[in-house]
């Protein structure tokens, strides 16, 4: 009867490095190879097997939810970043995942393609899923050897730079303007999703060379507590004529903890509300949505969001 040696069975948990930054997660780090194939076809022989014509890797994890301001400049690097601009820009930057195992695998050139959503609740941690996506290294063919990653054997580095006292999970008030926004309880904690898309450009025979970032929206959410139906109809500004521009105030959360993040959603409008429920068990205002509008300085784009430590 065949046997296995078990110590060939490979799990166990890892640590991801990007950007001079260390990263643990909640649960599981996936890295996917990502293939786009082609079949010749004929009309004697049917499909000729396929061949690849390009191809990515992925690797997606939830951070723990530790925060200081370095990992937040590398986790949400697009706040400030001109549409156009290549997110793999004019060096490789490479991700690590070193393994307990005494494995170290890194792809060559990464960058951030979905940038971790916050929470802002006692219940939850501060961030959510993020993906970074693996291309072609600079100055590198497909069939090169490290052209996408590179493998070997490495001591785990060890865990020195892991703080659970940098993972906050707080109770934080909004404030947004003037009375009665300045103080904003919200029923169930603060939601902020970052909706990102960008344009790949590729050349026949070495695949995706770039990608270049095309939008980026932002928007928070929560259901507001101790709000009148008259207050939201007055936010969402259903009296304003159609087609005109909306003046944004900043929508700051502040949980006044040394260490622990600010996050200010610039320049924000109301834009949504689910409605108004007459009953027994919800309250009368639903979940609203708020949403960050483009302003400039001397023509040139501010911020959607910013990030910083509370000193």
């Amino acid at each position: 009867m065949p046997t296995i040696n078990r110590t060939n069975i490979i799990a166990g948990p890892a640590l991801v490095q990007f950007g001079g930054q260390s990263f643990w997660s909640k649960g599981d780090i996936t890295m996917k190879p990502v293939m786009k194939t082609f079949e010749p076809p004929t009309s004697g022989f049917g499909a000729l097997g396929k061949r690849y014509t390009d191809r990515r890797l992925e690797v997606s994890f939830e951070p723990c939810g530790q925060y200081s301001d370095a990992l937040a400049a590398v986790l949400w690097p697009y706040a400030a970043m001109p549409i156009g601009t290549s997110i793999f820009g004019s060096a490789d930057t490479p991700l690590v995942i070193w393994g307990r195992d005494g494995r170290k695998e890194t792809i060559v050139n990464a960058a951030i393609t979905k940038m971790p959503n916050i929470s802002s609740a006692v219940n939850k941690t501060m961030t959510s899923s993020i993906t970074f996506t693996g291309l072609l290294a600079k100055d590198k063919a497909p069939g090169d050897s490290e052209a996408y990653t590179k493998s070997e054997s490495a001591a785990y580095p060890g865990d020195s730079g892991f703080n659970p006292a940098q993972i906050f999970t707080l109770t934080t008030p909004g404030v947004w303007g003037s009375s009665p926004w300045d103080v904003i309880r919200s029923e169930t904690g603060w939601e902020v999703d970052f909706s990102l898309k960008f344009s790949e450009h590729a050349v026949d025979g070495l695949g995706t060379m770039d990608m270049r970032l095309q939008d980026l929206m932002v928007t928070l959410k929560g259901t507001p507590v101790g709000f009148s139906v008259s207050d939201i109809i007055t936010a969402l500004e259903q009296d304003t004529a159609f087609g005109l521009v909306r003046a944004g105030t900043d929508f700051v959360i502040n949980p006044g903890v040394t260490g622990a993040p600010i996050f200010t959603l610039t320049n924000a409008t109301m834009t949504e509300a689910d409605g108004f429920t007459y009953g027994t068990q919800k309250n009368r205002v639903g979940n609203c949505t708020w949403a960050a509008n483009r302003s400039f300085t001397d023509g040139a784009a501010n911020p959607l969001f910013s990030i910083i430590a509370f000193d």
